[in-house]
């Protein structure tokens, strides 16, 4: 809940607001619209199911929330293709453009969780993958991970991924911190983001 209550006042300052009136979702801050999919019988609803399933596109909904509310307000939400600070196209909630992707027009709140979810889906499976007890962890632990494999820092740390299956989560997230942009974004302050999410991660690892 305080995640929620943080991502939530987060979008009301205006920080995720990008590429797309907010007064076509009316007036809803964007999260707040893409959550709102999660319920709507209209377009939330999977194929044949019953319009109160727990799941969407095969995730459990509550899951989907709660990885929302840790990752969007560090990824933003966009509802138009732009050049992210390393020149890759993306879109939604750090959706890098794939090659025969074409977004022509403003993505709508469902559009831009179906993205999301898809790529959700991935990255668990590339998390199991990277990180083989990921299925017994807290999901406070889940998400850290999976914005590591989000951002790329943690799929590009074996040493961290190691010393996480091996249960030794204080040197995990010491290991985790070791790390080039890292130090490079903490040395320009509270106004780069970088260091301050591998923080929130490296402190999920240790709690």
């Amino acid at each position: 809940e305080s995640l929620k209550t943080l991502a939530l006042s987060t979008l009301a300052a205006g920080a995720l607001i990008g590429g797309g009136s907010i007064n076509a979702y009316n007036r809803l801050s964007p999260l707040q619209a893409i959550d709102n999919v999660l319920d709507s019988p209209a377009t939330g609803a999977e194929p044949n199911s019953d319009v109160g399933s727990s799941t969407y596109m095969g995730l459990s909904k509550s899951f989907i929330r709660a990885a929302l509310q840790y990752i969007a307000p560090s990824e933003g939400v966009k509802y138009k293709p732009y050049k992210d600070s390393k020149g890759k196209w993306t879109v939604g909630i750090g959706h890098l453009v794939l090659p025969g992707e074409v977004f022509t027009t403003t993505l709508t709140p469902k559009e831009v969780l179906d993205l999301f979810v898809k790529d959700l889906k991935e990255h668990i499976v590339r998390a199991q993958k990277l990180t083989p007890q990921y299925d017994q962890y807290p999901q406070y632990v889940k998400l850290a991970i999976l914005d590591g494999i989000y951002r790329g820092d943690l799929s590009q740390s074996p040493k961290t991924r190691q010393l996480i299956s091996s249960g030794k989560w204080s040197d995990a997230a010491k290991e985790y911190t070791n790390n080039r942009e890292y130090s490079q974004s903490k040395r320009l302050g509270d106004k780069h983001g970088v260091w301050k999410r591998m923080d929130r991660n490296a402190h999920m690892f240790k709690t």
